[in-house]
């Protein structure tokens, strides 16, 4: 039942205090509000490096740090993050923090974190395993699909384009191959499994944020699903995140020699979901091995 509209459940004295902390909150308001316009005519690390000191001083908080110092510190060695900032941004940015917990991994090559794969740093290179017959259906494809529209219009575009003209190349030996002994070929691959398409950001593929990514999709398994020979799955891994790499190098290359990028930014860091691991059923450790072994260095974001 409802009080009383007469009655009031508030003492004078709680109605007191309430607003004796409403004007200390506002005054505290207004002398951040003060301390950071006070530095507002300084630029980029030098805006962000006073920043620090206020926060550290407790004459600002991390809330009022500007779009500029977010997208340096998205940037930057997690490891240069000054410390006052550091300690208190964890938690508030998902992009930052997740690199802070990849970088305190270190030496490791292959870092783990827990976060969301889709707000790794911008330019950031995002690799997922794709099958060969151009379906993003279930799973995490699935969201590729939806937040990169273009991006799976690329990628549905060249595999069609694959199989109507197949072709094929001869197949390593598989693990399983090698330890029975058998000398003999698995059937070939056909193109482009065992490969990447490495697809650059696409315009309408930006999100709210203005984050913009490459897309690795590693063609890892011929048909959607989980039949499928784990073995395989694994060494197509392998040759499709050597075929990114060289594929990465090359677009760097090309853009410190024209010192300028073709597109907005070269490829960046290397992130990725835990390969595999979902609708193909492979163990993730299998994959995380071969990736180890590739000599990549990688942020592995999982829920």
């Amino acid at each position: 039942m409802s009080p009383s509209p007469s009655h009031s459940d508030e003492s004078p004295t709680a109605t007191g205090v309430g607003h004796e902390a409403q004007a200390t909150e506002e005054a505290r308001y207004e002398e951040i509000k003060q301390n950071v316009a006070s530095i507002s005519s300084l630029r980029g690390v030098d805006h962000l490096l006073k920043m620090e000191e206020l926060i550290a001083s407790n004459h600002a908080t991390v809330d009022w740090l500007s779009k500029t110092d977010i997208v340096i510190l998205e940037v930057m060695d997690p490891r240069a993050i000054p410390p006052a900032i550091k300690e208190k941004i964890e938690g508030i940015n998902m992009t930052i923090t997740m690199r802070i917990s990849a970088a305190e991994q270190r030496p490791a090559r292959v870092m783990e974190v827990r976060g969301d794969l889709f707000q790794a740093p911008r330019n950031a290179v995002l690799m997922h395993a794709c099958n060969t017959k151009g379906f993003w259906g279930k799973g995490i494809a699935a969201e590729f699909r939806d937040r990169y529209p273009e991006a799976y219009r690329i990628y549905r575009q060249f595999c069609q384009d694959c199989l109507k003209g197949p072709t094929y190349k001869p197949a390593p030996l598989t693990p399983e191959q090698k330890n029975k002994g058998d000398t003999t070929n698995a059937p070939a691959l056909q193109k482009p499994e065992g490969e990447c398409l490495l697809i650059p950001p696409q315009l309408n593929d930006t999100d709210r944020n203005g984050y913009r990514h490459w897309i690795a999709c590693l063609f890892t398994k011929a048909a959607p699903g989980r039949i499928g020979v784990r073995g395989r799955i694994l060494v197509n891994t392998g040759l499709a995140v050597e075929d990114m790499m060289r594929q990465i190098e090359a677009v760097r290359a090309r853009d410190d020699m024209a010192h300028v990028s073709v597109h907005d930014a070269p490829p960046g860091e290397l992130w990725s979901c835990r390969l595999n691991a979902g609708l193909f059923a492979v163990k993730w450790s299998y994959t995380k091995e071969v990736l180890e072994q590739a000599g990549i260095d990688v942020v592995v974001v999982h829920p």
